[in-house]
């Protein structure tokens, strides 16, 4: 859309009798940074932000399901939850997105965990579709995981 800016403002002034120059470059230039900037901004600054704070709450789910899944009490549960969110090794990777992305593992390790309770097989393909999320979050963890 802003690159339409400087004709629809070229236009206007035309329509306007105004002068014929109506700096259409300038506003050109001005959206096309402008868009540029956006887009440079978005990539660096908000989707990097996102993706490690909404990494940090899927693990402390995931994990207090987990643990509430293995029949420990709130209090075990949460801090099971907050240990496996903020350990160092999660930490000091914080600077790796594709390492810190290990937020599915625990709702891998719930389904499985359900599966051998209940024997129902819509648990297993739960396992297997967040393990397929967690290893195409990250091909590290497809091996070691």
């Amino acid at each position: 859309m802003s690159a339409l800016n400087p004709i629809l403002i070229s236009i206007m002034k035309l329509k306007n009798n105004q002068s014929k120059d109506s700096h259409s470059g300038f506003v050109f230039f001005i959206s096309t940074l402008g868009s540029v900037f956006g887009v440079i901004f978005t990539a660096l600054i908000i989707v990097p932000n996102f993706t490690n704070f909404s990494s940090y709450i899927l693990s402390s789910t995931g994990m207090l399901f987990l643990a509430r899944s293995l029949k420990l009490d709130y209090i075990a549960s949460f801090l099971a939850a907050m240990i496996f969110a903020f350990s160092e090794a999660r930490y000091g990777a914080s600077g790796y997105i594709h390492l810190l992305t290990i937020q599915w593992m625990p709702f891998t390790l719930l389904f499985i965990h359900k599966y051998f309770d209940n024997g129902k097989r819509v648990f297993l393909y739960g396992a297997f579709l967040f393990y397929l999320i967690q290893i195409t979050a990250s091909a590290y963890h497809a091996i070691l995981f």
